[in-house]
């Protein structure tokens, strides 16, 4: 008993110093300044301000495709000169415009934001999250010449989820101890403009994002023209907005039970038991003590990187390998495949499980020697185990 409680304790505490080394060290949070400044000239363009301020409320696709073709009309202002011209870098852009919801007399307007990327489909719409990335882009979007922006973020680093998951993980095990369609990455293509729109962009390039794990509090103003009283005059309009910066996730934490299956091969776990011969009891011999087929298991099942918060599971996160310390019947570890939805798969193992069994000159059935000593010693069985596992947590 010992000995198993000893040995999940050892697979859990090497996945926790992975979980925990994997991520940066929580601190305080870090402000950085946007430098915006203003790309001249303007850039032609086959959307409109109009067109976006539209959109945003009334039609997510459409948004969705006026941006791409911003990112791709537009993409010699926005991207770095060093970066790939045909456009397949990996550059994360939050652009920002200035709205007004309704046409309500006296309305205020308002910041909106929404995440692009150079490449199409690379995340699905209306997305806050940023796949743990160390740089991102900005941009102010406006068909006025003279407005300006400004503005600041303060990103404060959160803890790995799959560390804290290890708690309850422990709770679980240590009683048995005892006892969205996938996108394709498509490059941006220009649309073909019949009558081109003039934008004027404000661009912060490549802002250094101080945590590949953090929440990201963003605060601009922008300055705009306005009429009042029927004379030309000036307003500052206010936006915020909270980005999470999560890493794309490629592990998770599992506890699984199965059955063992097929036949046990290799070592054959024994017993020593007394014997009695005309009612003496001095002899002892080996017998066979099998495997119960009952299995418990407790590990990791690491996937290719893939996107935690996407409405449905992605092929990504169905599919993955799972490493596995057995903890019933007898300790060992395990490796097969692993298929499921978010939360449960069904899985396949090989399993090498460490048992007591008899010395190399001894089979079931001899007798012991009398002054051995130990009298039995330690094999590996192999069998198949199919079961279920469950996830934790994962990052």
């Amino acid at each position: 008993m010992r000995g198993r409680f000893l040995f999940v304790a050892a697979v859990l505490f090497g996945l926790w110093t992975s979980a925990a080394f994997a991520d940066d060290t929580p601190s305080n949070g870090v402000q950085t300044a946007l430098p915006f400044h203003k790309v001249v000239p303007p850039c032609k363009s086959s959307v409109s301000v109009r067109d976006l301020r539209t959109h945003y409320f009334s039609d997510t696709a459409k948004l969705v495709a006026d941006f791409n073709a911003i990112l791709g009309e537009c993409k010699n202002e926005i991207l770095t000169s060093k970066e790939d011209p045909n456009g397949v870098e990996d550059v994360w852009v939050i652009f920002i415009l200035m709205t007004h919801p309704t046409d309500a007399d006296g309305a205020d307007p308002i910041i909106v934001h929404y995440i692009g990327h150079v490449v199409s489909s690379e995340r699905p719409p209306g997305t806050v999250t940023l796949p743990g990335i160390a740089k991102a882009t900005w941009v102010y979007v406006t068909d006025k010449k003279d407005d300006e922006v400004v503005g600041t973020i303060v990103s404060t680093p959160s803890v790995n989820p799959a560390v804290a998951q290890i708690g309850p993980l422990v709770a679980k095990l240590v009683p048995l101890a005892g006892g969205g369609k996938s996108t394709d990455r498509k490059t941006l293509t220009p649309q073909a403009a019949s009558k081109p729109h003039e934008l004027y962009l404000s661009v912060a390039k490549d802002v250094q994002l101080p945590f590949r794990r953090a929440t990201i509090t963003e605060n601009e103003y922008v300055k705009t023209a306005i009429e009042k009283d029927h004379k030309a005059s000036s307003t500052q309009v206010p936006g915020t907005e909270t980005l999470l910066n999560v890493p794309r996730s490629w592990y998770t934490f599992d506890a699984a039970a199965g059955v063992v299956t097929g036949k046990v091969k290799g070592a054959q776990q024994a017993t020593v038991a007394a014997v009695s011969a005309n009612g003496n009891t001095g002899t002892s011999v080996y017998q066979t003590d099998p495997l119960s087929r009952a299995a418990a298991l407790a590990g990791v099942t690491l996937h290719a990187p893939y996107d935690s918060t996407t409405p449905k599971a992605t092929p990504k996160e169905r599919l993955g390998l799972s490493i596995a310390g057995v903890i019933t019947p007898a300790a060992g570890i395990a490796v097969g495949g692993s298929y499921g939805t978010r939360g449960i798969a069904f899985n396949v193992w090989y399993a090498w499980m460490f048992v007591s069994t008899t010395p190399s000159n001894k089979v079931i059935g001899d007798v012991v020697d009398q002054n051995a000593n130990p009298q039995l010693v330690t094999g590996t069985a192999r069998a198949w185990i199919i079961g279920a596992s469950y996830t934790f947590g994962g990052s």
